[in-house]
Order: structure tokens, then C-alpha cells, then sequence
């Protein structure tokens, strides 16, 4: 302040100082949006040599940015048509100085093991974006017919795109994110004990005991999970869906243990060029 008031014979106030830090945050919010884009220029080189050795989807929005990226090498689309029954779909974040959601779909090889599939980077996460993938991931395979299951958590926009895109394949909810919701719902004991054992037994005659069990000691609990839970229990109940191919697969840690590996070697302040170049690596 003192020396603004040699500089320029005026004294510097304290809303001075709070104007211009808010004309500066402005200015660095207005360079986030736009840096938050990519212009398809900027990666047609990348691309190019991407596409020698796999297939790589580049999809814009109506102002000409690019709004995903999805691609897998050829020696992926060979372990898919190897291993088709069962696809694990999950994303992870901060993997990019764009802040883009990252995709991986994973497959279960023979010995148990997690394989990936396809990658897809994605602006947003809305049903319609969530839709382009799976159509994506359809005509990179050319041939779906054998997948039978897809294990997902519990987002609402993947589930109503599988429907919609796989009419005829189950769908199986990561019982790790079920569990998850149900603990944050209810603080009972009791009650969290019970819903863990509606989402593990194998008897279906245990499933709504259980469920009447926790009705009688906590009436509203037991109002939610008939409202909002009983009509999708064969996506998340194991005595609902005992008939459903899963290969083992009732949560998505092997798409989590995939993420795990893939995130010792990026960096959310990766530029997506290289990003892109350390997971097709």
C-alpha cells in the first residue's frame, strides 16, 4: 500500500485490493472453460499414430471440440472376442489436466484376471454421453452378441444406456457401491447388518426376512428399500440374479484394480496428448 501511494501519489484501499483479485479470478475462470476444450488440430498427429496400431473414435460437439475420446489397441479387441460373457464398466478421475472422466471396460480373462478392452474419455457423464460410448464400444467389437453381463455401479445415466443399448443383457450392480449407499442411508446397526445380508444371501426365503426385519425396527428404512431398491433387486441381490453369468464378478474391483494400475503412471496435470500416449502404452 505504502509503496502504490509513492508510485502513484494514492492511497491503495482495502476494495482495491479485493476488485482486482476478483477481475484476476475471473480472467483464470474464463481461461478454465476454454482450456477445458480441445481442438481436433491439436491431436491429429497423436492420432494418426494411434490408429496404426489400434482403432481410435474421435467425437465432437456442434462447436467443432472435441467431446470424448475413445480407443483400443487391436491386441484389446482380440482378449474381448477371447473372453466376451462378462464387461465391467467403471470410470476414474483425475487422470488429465482437463479434468475428464476416464472410462475403462474390462473383461475376465481365464486364469481371473481383469483385461481392458476399450478406454473412453469423456467431457461429461450424461446418459447421452454414457449412450455414444456403448455405441462406440459396439462397433469397435463389431460382434456383441456374446456378452451376456454388465457389472456397473450404481449411476443411473449407465444403467438406463445399457437398457437401452443391450436390451438383452443382465446388468449387475458393484455390491461395494450398494453396500456403500445403504451405510451413508441408515446409521442403525441393525438396520446396516440386515441390508448387507439382503444384498449377500443366496436364499431367497433369507432376502425377505431380512427385509422384514428391518421394517419392523425402522419402519422408514424399510419404506426406502421397498420404494426405491425391491424393484431393481436383480441387479443387486444375490438371491435375485443366482442364475445371472457374472465370472465371480459382483463388484467392479477388477475394473478398480485396473484404474489403481493405470494411476501410477498418470497425472491430473497431464496434458491430454500425453495422457493419451501412457495409456495406449
Amino acid at each position: 500500500m505504502d509503496l502504490a501511494h509513492e508510485k502513484f501519489g494514492k492511497a491503495l484501499l482495502y476494495n482495491d485490493i479485493k476488485n482486482m483479485r476478483t477481475k484476476i479470478n475471473k480472467r483464470k475462470s474464463y481461461q478454465n472453460k476454454w482450456c477445458s476444450r480441445i481442438e481436433i488440430g491439436c491431436l491429429e498427429e497423436l492420432l494418426h499414430r494411434l490408429r496404426q496400431t489400434g482403432t481410435v473414435k474421435v467425437l465432437q460437439d456442434n462447436a467443432g471440440f472435441v467431446s470424448k475420446i475413445i480407443f483400443a489397441r487391436n491386441d484389446m479387441i482380440d482378449v474381448y472376442h477371447k473372453f466376451p460373457e462378462v464387461v465391467g464398466i467403471d470410470c476414474t478421475y483425475k487422470t488429465n489436466k482437463m479434468g475428464w472422466p476416464l472410462y475403462q471396460f474390462v473383461v475376465t480373462d481365464g486364469f481371473g484376471r481383469g483385461r481392458t478392452v476399450l478406454f473412453a474419455l469423456t467431457r461429461r457423464e450424461t446418459f447421452a454421453d454414457i449412450k455414444e460410448i456403448l455405441q462406440t464400444f459396439k462397433r469397435f467389437m463389431v460382434d456383441t452378441s456374446k456378452t451376456l453381463t454388465f457389472t456397473v455401479d450404481c449411476a443411473t445415466a449407465q444403467m438406463k444406456a445399457l437398457k437401452e443399448e443391450f436390451p438383452s443383457c443382465n446388468i449387475v450392480l458393484c455390491l461395494f457401491h450398494v453396500c456403500k449407499a445403504f451405510r451413508r442411508k441408515f446409521p442403525n446397526q441393525l438396520v446396516k447388518k440386515w441390508l448387507y445380508g439382503m444384498a449377500h444371501t443366496r436364499s431367497y426365503d433369507r432376502f425377505w426376512r431380512y427385509l422384514n426385519l428391518i421394517s419392523i425396527v425402522d419402519a422408514e428404512a424399510g419404506a426406502y428399500i421397498r420404494r426405491y431398491w425391491l424393484r431393481t433387486r436383480k441387479y443387486w441381490a444375490a438371491s435375485c440374479n443366482r442364475f445371472t453369468i457374472s465370472m465371480g464378478n459382483n463388484t467392479n474391483n477388477r475394473v478398480e484394480n485396473a484404474h489403481r494400475h493405470l494411476k501410477r503412471y498418470l497425472r491430473k496435470g497431464d496434458p491430454m496428448e500425453l495422457t493419451l500416449w501412457k495409456i495406449w502404452r
